[in-house]
């Protein structure tokens, strides 16, 4: 099923993130999906920065 709306995507990969945390998956784990270590730092990756929000 392919979705268009950026909203229905952001929602649907909300969910799943929530659903990662509920069943335990550490909070660390899931920041590390959405930020790239850039010189040391953690970085947000910019085309994710709507889901974070």
């Amino acid at each position: 099923m392919w979705w268009h709306h950026a909203s229905t995507q952001t929602y649907l990969a909300g969910r799943w993130l929530l659903g990662l945390l509920k069943a335990g998956c550490p909070v660390p784990t899931v920041i590390n999906l959405f930020t790239r270590e850039v010189d040391g730092q953690r970085h947000l990756v910019p085309s994710l920065r709507e889901l974070i929000a």
